[in-house]
């Protein structure tokens, strides 16, 4: 049986989604569904697929829920090996190039959410997923594992400066907050692509902002820009509840974790010029502190 035959097996499990349903495939396991007027946005999520599953219980226990807004998850139905679930369509672009203006507004929303969903208990880390009871324990553990592959010089240095982060707080982050995750629609912004969510520090999903120019290429459409930040970054700390907080100084230590994962994931590709071009990135956001 085909792929596509056995999604369609699957729509026929739920009466409301009876009859022929024209489908376009839109990247690997994902597709638009159209019948008449109705149009769905469908993934199909094999049972091994950790991203995917977390996915869907994130919608299901959260995003459903919160005042936040992303794509309704409609259906989830058994199809082989796996789901196809199937979420409200949106019309519209995403921010990657057009619509940019509307980040500070993103942020502030997502700000919001962060706040709203703030707890306290454990929280785990994007790089390990390794849980922890305190944000001091994840951003030592994080200084211990994504330092061990930078030369002994800068270990302390990026240890101590990522202790700034210390004014975040546990909530549920996005995971992958970059411009192409946000859709424009008719009737305003949606969040999408919650794969990589997770309990963890609400800072982390700041790491594609850029407050800082370290000479990055500007046309890189999922890195928000020195002059797009100006914008975002004290909109946000205002709504997460971190007005309080120097929001530059901060950031530049988000800047500073992701500059250190991205180093850990090079060095452990074996790629030298790569980990040259972060270690001068890193150096350069010590000089700032």
């Amino acid at each position: 049986m085909t792929e596509i035959a056995v999604l369609r097996q699957a729509l026929r499990l739920v009466p409301a989604l009876e009859g022929e349903w024209a489908f376009e495939k839109l990247a690997e396991n994902v597709y638009r569904l159209e019948q008449g007027g109705r149009r769905f946005f469908a993934k199909w999520i094999a049972d091994d697929d950790e991203r995917g599953r977390n996915e869907l219980e994130i919608n299901r226990t959260v995003l459903s829920r919160a005042d936040l807004p992303t794509p309704a998850l409609l259906h989830v139905v058994p199809a082989g090996p796996g789901r196809l679930a199937l979420w409200e369509w949106v019309d519209g672009e995403d921010l990657r190039q057009e619509g940019r203006d509307l980040l500070p507004q993103a942020f502030r929303l997502l700000g919001h959410f962060h706040a709203a969903q703030r707890h306290i208990g454990p929280l785990s880390s994007p790089v390990t997923g390794q849980v922890y009871a305190s944000v001091a324990d994840l951003l030592r553990g994080e200084a211990e594992t994504l330092g061990s592959l930078l030369p002994p010089s800068f270990r302390r240095p990026c240890a101590d400066l990522l202790m700034r982060l210390t004014c975040g707080y546990p909530t549920l982050i996005h995971g992958d907050m970059h411009p192409g995750n946000l859709r424009r629609a008719a009737d305003g912004l949606r969040f999408v692509d919650w794969g990589y969510a997770r309990r963890s520090l609400n800072l982390f999903d700041l790491d594609y902002i850029r407050s800082l120019d370290l000479g990055e290429p500007a046309a890189e459409w999922w890195l928000i820009r020195p002059d797009e930040a100006r914008q975002v970054l004290p909109g946000y700390f205002e709504a997460a509840g971190l007005s309080a907080c120097d929001c530059w100084a901060v950031h530049r230590s988000v800047m500073l974790w992701s500059a250190m994962w991205a180093h850990f994931n090079l060095a452990r590709a074996h790629d030298v010029a790569g980990q040259k071009t972060c270690r001068q990135r890193i150096a350069r956001l010590l000089e700032e502190k």
